[in-house]
């Protein structure tokens, strides 16, 4: 009967451990998320600029005097004109 409360005490710790280190790596990797999100390069000082259509602009050849575009940045979004 020992044997039993004994495996059943080591059982027992063993799966403590075990919800601890899933825990502390879940919580690693949901603050890894938050590092490398786009709301912390918002918070940074980047943006995304996009087309009224919401395709993404990273060429300044992909835009042309008059187009629209919505930049979305840490507060919220700026619409603007292209000037060329």
């Amino acid at each position: 009967m020992e044997g039993l409360r004994q495996f059943r005490l080591r059982y027992s710790q063993q799966a403590r451990h075990c919800l601890q280190s899933a825990f502390q790596r879940m919580e690693r990797l949901r603050q890894l998320v938050r590092t490398l999100g786009p709301e912390s390069a918002f918070e940074r000082g980047f943006s995304i600029t996009m087309s009224k259509s919401g395709t993404l602009v990273t060429d300044p050849e992909q835009v042309e005097n008059g187009d629209q575009l919505v930049t979305r940045v840490a507060g919220g979004t700026i619409e603007s004109e292209v000037l060329k």
